[in-house]
């Protein structure tokens, strides 16, 4: 039943077409909800598909009586055999094997490497998130995400203890390289040499990193990430590597294969402590005692980039389709003294780093084609209008009644009262009020390294289109331009209201809180 319904709805979002922002809404039993706008969904379907489970089910693991007790799994996170390269996963990333690994897709930052890079996590000195986190948490590591509780990445002190206390030589198992580590014990484990991607310039083999190169596979050597942050370069982390130097760096966006630890014994699969897991000189090996195969149907939602997002059926509990106004869209109190609240992301946004959508002003309609003359309404001798109604309030008619588009007062206030700083990330300036709660608004003008946003009031003085912006301005300092964040109010003196060019964005605000 859940999958015909699921279905329906899913076929049904491919035909929907209107001004008004749509979302197919997803609900999944841990109570999260995830919308995705209609218009950016090339398709949505289920796709049933044989898999090898992981997560719930055993791994070979081997005992190689060291120090710490450290258990270490047989073979890499994705593989079925001890030889098996396995998954690829960028530093901190749960989902594997992307088309490329670059700076640009990378998930904690934000920025190129070369240039105004920011981190969002993992960082205690880096422009971005100050969070001091130097080992990765459990829901970034991805032994833990893709294989359980009880597995994780090695940290830069465990890959030293398994160098320091083993034995390790090059080798090869079934035709594949490797380096295998013999223990005191007489175990041993094996390291398949599976490299590692980056990004490249082929024309410049010193450019990295940046997203419009090729993607190349660095094989011939062992690399295999350690859950430990490089304190140093925050923009890397450790890694193990046989062929250039047992723990080395590097930068986080790179996709490495995983290997896996425990520290407690379980119901798992060890290997006895007097059986030699690979015989180097027969290049034979004990496969990977895996599970055998069962199916399980995902939905899958595919967007017009052609990103994936996956969702296993047995977890969702809705799907359905609305409206932004039927969103309880969250705001903040900033303590401002009339008390009125700031929406958290602008028109036709989900989340405030989104731009949202563009309007002309007294258009409660958006798209490419921005006409509607607005001398027929508003700041002329017929009507005297000098606020917006309702109904041509872009805020009230997309969100509901209790939102609207602040005035020049409101704006003003804001402006007045709230302190200008730079968010985490490129593109992004908060306001933080009185109370110490903030605001983001993102550049929707990077060329200009501003944004810029509708407000309901006409200039009392020539009836003039105005604006509250947020961005960057540049002063000249020892042949130097020094950027800083500003916000403001700015009257558009244009003489029509029909042109493209006036096309902003719009952050709604309420008067008073959801019931």
């Amino acid at each position: 039943m859940t999958k015909q319904i699921l279905t329906t709805l899913s076929i049904a979002a491919l035909g929907i077409a209107s001004y008004a922002t749509t979302y197919m809404q997803v609900t999944t039993d841990d109570g999260k909800i995830t919308y995705y706008d209609v218009v950016h969904v090339k398709e949505s379907k289920f796709v049933t598909e044989e898999v090898t489970p992981d997560i719930n089910h055993k791994f070979e693991y081997v005992d190689l009586g060291l120090p710490s007790g450290t258990l270490w799994a047989t073979c890499n996170v994705g593989a079925t055999t001890i030889e098996g390269f396995g998954d690829y996963f960028a530093w901190g990333e749960t989902e594997p094997n992307k088309d490329c690994y670059n700076m640009n897709n990378y998930k904690w930052a934000v920025g190129l490497y070369t240039e105004f890079l920011s981190l969002e996590k993992y960082n205690s000195s880096y422009p971005g998130t100050i969070d001091s986190l130097t080992t990765l948490l459990p829901e970034d590591d991805a032994a833990t995400a893709n294989w359980g509780a009880d597995w994780r990445m090695p940290t830069k002190e465990e890959f030293r203890e398994l160098i320091d206390n083993c034995t390790y030589v090059g080798t090869s198992v079934k035709g594949v390289s490797g380096v295998k580590f013999t223990a005191l014990n007489g175990c041993s484990v094996f390291f398949p040499l599976a490299g590692y991607k980056y990004a490249i310039d082929p024309s410049n083999s010193s450019n990295r990193h940046l997203f419009d190169f090729e993607c190349v596979n660095h094989a011939d050597d062992a690399y295999y990430w350690t859950s430990s942050l490089d304190t140093t370069y925050e923009s890397s982390a450790h890694v193990f590597s046989y062929c250039y130097s047992p723990v080395t760096t590097l930068i986080r966006c790179d996709g490495l294969p995983v290997r896996a630890v425990r520290v407690e014994k379980s119901s798992d699969i060890v290997i006895p402590a007097d059986t030699t897991l690979i015989d180097s000189t027969s290049n034979d090996s004990s496969d990977v005692a895996l599970p055998s195969s069962y199916e399980i149907t995902n939905m899958q939602v595919i967007k017009d980039n052609m990103e994936v997002v996956c969702y296993d059926v047995d977890h969702v509990t809705d799907v359905t389709f609305v409206t932004e106004a039927d969103i309880n869209h969250e705001y903040v109190d900033l303590g401002l003294p009339s008390g009125t609240l700031w929406a958290t992301c602008n028109v036709g946004a989900i989340t405030p780093t989104d731009a949202g959508n563009c309007f002309s002003w007294g258009e409660t309609e958006y798209g490419t084609d921005y006409y509607w003359d607005g001398r027929t309404k508003y700041g002329n001798n017929n009507d005297g209008l000098m606020t917006l109604l309702p109904e041509d309030d872009a805020a009230t008619v997309n969100w509901g009644a209790d939102w609207r588009m602040p005035t020049k007062e409101e704006a003003q206030e804001l402006v007045d009262n709230c302190k200008c700083e730079y968010d985490d990330g490129v593109g992004r300036v908060k306001l933080v009020g009185p109370n110490g709660n903030s605001i983001v608004f993102t550049y929707t003008n990077p060329a200009v390294y501003v944004g810029y946003f509708w407000l309901s009031s006409l200039d009392e003085e020539d009836g003039s289109l105005l604006v509250l912006y947020v961005g960057s301005e540049g002063i000249r300092s020892g042949g130097e331009f020094i950027f800083y964040p500003v916000s403001g109010i700015s009257s558009q003196k244009w003489n029509s209201r029909i042109s493209s060019s006036q096309c902003f964005n719009v952050r709604p605000v309420r008067s008073k809180p959801l019931p």
